[in-house]
């Protein structure tokens, strides 16, 4: 293509990119000029009526096939890389400035709000966000799981081949996001912040402290069970029966519900091994009877306490 016909053609395209930014910005005064102009009835219709063309845009593109949603996506990326190229400096600095402009405006406004605003805002966050994984098909699901996956090995990756420089730095700036929010904190946000610590650092010491309580338990359950059967085996080449039911109800007690097991325990040796002997010729030594009431006695006068023995 000759020169002089390049030239022309990118005049041509220039001028007809200028003609589109000023009638855009003809018709943007104007729509600005009749929203102004607008009495309550009207603007309630208005809105209406964009809320009901959003609501049946979503639900026809929620229907949508992963082909459809697929071209649809296509054909807003194009469009928007057509009209960004199509911009020159001052349109490209003007979009820019307004969406910094909008974005400061959300943060400040985000970090101004009560808590009831704030979880507000939080449910209806996390509704669209189940609406949006609800509406998925497998194919998208796997490809935002996969996306999801890869973002963050990505992240893992960069942020263990970081240098001491750029961690410091990232440390710092997280150091500052955490002091500003904090200083942005109300006393209700402080106060609901400090008792969510404190419960959680009180469910972990609970848990840690129950998980060895369990062990120590578990222990002393297993060497309690080696001692009565050692000392079970012993007393059945010695007591008669009707003792060694005692002996066996008192020894397989359980720790936490009769308190001080051990003592029962001394208690019943000391009684059985130790009362007065009688000795006859050519027979072994036997101990003398000792009665239930007597154990009965003893182990509630020990411990302190009424304690439930089988008639």
């Amino acid at each position: 293509m000759p020169p002089k016909k390049r030239s022309h053609i990118g005049r041509h395209t220039a001028a007809a990119a200028a003609k589109k930014a000023k009638r855009s910005a003809i018709n943007a005064s104007a729509v600005a000029a009749q929203r102004a102009s607008d009495d309550p009835q009207q603007r309630a219709t208005r809105l209406a009526t964009n809320a009901a063309v959003a609501s049946y845009d979503a639900a026809t593109t929620a229907s949508d096939g992963l082909e459809t949603r697929s071209k649809r996506s296509a054909i807003n990326a194009s469009a928007v890389a057509a009209q960004r190229a199509s911009e020159d400096p001052q349109q490209r600095a003007t979009r820019l400035a307004t969406n910094a402009a909008v974005a400061s405006y959300d943060a400040a406004s985000t970090a101004s709000d009560g808590p009831e605003t704030r979880s507000k805002r939080n449910a209806i966050n996390a509704s669209a966000v189940a609406a949006q994984r609800a509406s998925e098909d497998p194919q998208q699901r796997a490809t935002r799981l996969a996306t999801n996956a890869a973002v963050a090995s990505y992240d893992a990756a960069s942020t263990a081949s970081d240098g001491p420089e750029t961690r410091s730095k990232r440390s710092a700036i997280k150091a500052s996001a955490v002091a500003a929010q904090r200083a942005s904190e109300d006393s209700q946000q402080r106060a609901t912040r400090l008792a969510t610590n404190a419960a959680a650092t009180a469910a972990s010491t609970f848990s840690t402290h129950s998980h060895d309580s369990d062990q120590q338990r578990s222990t002393f359950q297993r060497n309690s069970r080696r001692r009565v059967t050692n000392t079970l085996s012993l007393l059945r080449r010695s007591i008669p029966y009707c003792r060694l039911f005692i002996a066996e109800y008192c020894f397989t007690l359980n720790p936490e519900e009769w308190g001080d097991a051990q003592g029962i325990k001394n208690i019943l040796l000391d009684m059985l091994f130790h009362t007065p002997y009688t000795t006859k010729a050519n027979k072994p030594e036997t101990p003398k009877c000792v009665t239930y009431s007597k154990v009965r006695t003893t182990i509630f006068c020990s411990l302190g306490k009424s304690l439930t023995l089988p008639d």
